[in-house]
């Protein structure tokens, strides 16, 4: 019987000359490119809703809140690109004045929404890189409306997050109620 073969892993400038086919995005996961299709509405609106109140969340003097941009961490041959991010504004500072991306290992946070062609072994291995990196990671689930929180010591219970009417984030109320309104 044969054997699946795997390709070997690349690195971030190897990936850094991909190109996805028109309406897909890709990351690099622990040296494997990752291809998906763009989100759907609904996934927009949570990620755009989550960018907004991050925004208002966050000290606009020292933060940078962003959506999609790739994170590389190249200790770990990984570029994730999270929905919405907040990085340290001295580094987004840097990254565009070297017109390169900024270091992933700078983000405070980064969120990822939940959409059915998430899979989970990649979504597990970029929350690794996150938590392993001290980056909070938030991943939110439209459809269930509930998020799980993910910090150094293991994740927060979503049962808990669901029946809180906020999350405290930089200090800041994030009302989770807002996160999953539509206009």
């Amino acid at each position: 019987m044969a054997s699946a073969l795997s390709a070997p892993p690349i690195t971030i400038e190897q990936y850094l000359t991909f190109e996805s086919p028109d309406g897909y995005r890709d990351e690099l996961i622990n040296g494997r490119i990752i291809v998906s299709p763009e989100a759907k509405p609904l996934h927009s609106d949570v990620a755009e809703n989550l960018y907004e109140l991050l925004k208002a969340a966050c000290n606009k003097k020292l933060h940078k809140v962003g959506q999609r941009m790739n994170l590389p961490f190249p200790d770990v041959d990984s570029v994730p690109s999270p929905d919405v991010y907040v990085i340290d504004l001295a580094e987004w500072q840097r990254a565009r004045s070297e017109e390169v991306y900024p270091d992933g290992s700078k983000a405070l946070l980064a969120v990822e929404v939940i959409s059915p062609s998430n899979r989970t072994g990649p979504l597990s291995e970029k929350l690794a890189i996150y938590v392993q990196h001290g980056i909070e990671a938030w991943v939110v689930d439209p459809k269930k409306q509930e998020m799980n929180v993910h910090r150094r010591g293991g994740p927060l219970d979503s049962a808990s997050l669901r029946l809180k009417s906020v999350l405290q984030w930089n200090g800041k109320a994030v009302p989770l109620s807002a996160i999953f309104q539509m206009s």
